[in-house]
């Protein structure tokens, strides 16, 4: 009976949370996604035509020296170590096992074209091993969606390759407290919410009419009161409000273009200030610009 209730006090201390789990899973595809992204930033200055013919086996590379260094020697992975959790019962066997259906698979499934090229293959042949890679991957797919609803209901397995290989998870020690530093996540997501506010707001912001509206808030200047000449209008003049090629182009007592919507809605009241130089201009005084050709020297 004292044997039963150690036991179910070990397994108890032993169990693993899904968010964890999941968690960790994350942890290491992020760690590998900001390796690829230095990869590909390096090669894109160094070796741009290169790499791309030779980036799975590098990634292949990456995802051994990873697995050498964590799983094979720490039995656990880098979102596993950062949590404070491990494999349990990790016999080499298994290790190699791991590493062979992880990156070994993803990588066979990107060359397997150019390896039946490369065995001069039949087309038949050739078709008929593609259609069944690809089969295969559908197939994996709903099998890995299938894992992922278990692992919800039990909390054990989260991924394919553990349940194949009946790998579960431990806590590594009963006094380990987790690596992950909370500061950093929590300026993480500040960061993260702050960029996508900014996203979202940004593009509904008309810079033109705010500057226009900031220079209102100015004096003009004795330069701008000045009578200037009519410029001449060509295929790069654009309206100073839109910065496109002006629609109906009305002339300000400034002399410069705008579309006629775009002086009506930028007024306010009886008069319009200009948003390149800040003039302000009478909306009575606003007249369709006349033709000027510009004359080439």
């Amino acid at each position: 009976m004292t044997e039963k209730r150690d036991k179910k006090v070990n397994e108890e201390s032993s169990f693993v949370g899904r968010v964890y789990q999941n968690d960790a899973e994350t942890l290491d595809r992020e760690a590998v996604a900001a390796i690829k992204e230095q990869l590909n930033e390096g090669a894109k200055y160094l070796m741009p035509n290169l790499y791309p013919r030779v980036e799975p086996e590098v990634l292949a590379t990456v995802k051994l020296l990873i697995w050498r260094h964590t799983v094979d020697r720490n039995g656990a992975t880098y979102g596993q170590r950062l949590l404070g959790l491990s494999y349990r019962h990790l016999s080499p066997a298994r290790s190699a096992l791991y590493v062979l259906l992880t990156v070994g698979a993803e990588w066979l499934r990107h060359r397997l074209p150019e390896l039946l090229r490369l065995a001069a293959a039949p087309r038949h042949v050739s078709e008929k091993v593609l259609q069944f890679a690809d089969r295969a991957e559908l197939l994996l797919r709903v099998t890995s969606l299938l894992n992922t609803l278990q692992f919800l209901r039990q909390g054990a397995f989260l991924t394919l390759t553990e349940r194949l290989l009946r790998l579960r998870k431990r806590r590594a020690a009963s006094d380990v407290v987790s690596e992950t530093n909370y500061t950093y996540l929590t300026r993480e997501h500040l960061w993260r919410g702050l960029s996508e506010l900014l996203m979202c707001v940004l593009p509904l912001i008309d810079f033109r009419q705010l500057r226009g509206q900031l220079l209102r808030l100015l004096p003009a200047s004795s330069e701008s009161s000045a009578a200037p000449r009519p410029p001449p209008f060509t295929a790069e003049t654009r309206c100073v409000w839109c910065g496109e090629p002006p629609v109906l182009p009305h002339l300000l007592q400034c002399c410069h273009l705008a579309c006629y919507y775009c002086h009506l809605a930028a007024a306010a009241g009886d008069s319009v200030r200009c948003a390149e130089c800040g003039r302000e201009s009478d909306r009575r005084e606003v007249r369709p610009a006349p033709v000027v050709r510009a004359v080439n020297s």
